[in-house]
């Protein structure tokens, strides 16, 4: 799991992320760049949690209302 809180003290962003271990780990980033570093397959849920995918990203609008349907669609090649 991830949460966001977008203002803290000295007013940059702070991510938490909880891995199997059951323990919080905290980056103070903002959420685009925890991504950013996160889609490179750096470890940033904990130790030994950086995952690596190579393709686009695969990004899914979720219905608003009971009779849409999900709309997905894939990020740039990546280049790597």
């Amino acid at each position: 799991m991830v949460f966001f809180a977008p203002q803290v003290v000295d007013g940059a962003g702070q991510v938490f992320c909880l891995w199997d271990d059951d323990e919080f780990y905290r980056h103070d980033m903002s959420l685009s760049e925890w991504l950013y570093r996160y889609l490179l397959g750096e470890d940033l849920f904990g130790p030994n949690s950086a995952a690596f995918y190579p393709g686009p990203v695969k990004l899914r609008s979720l219905p608003m209302f009971h009779e849409d349907t999900p709309t997905v669609w894939y990020g740039p090649e990546r280049g790597m």
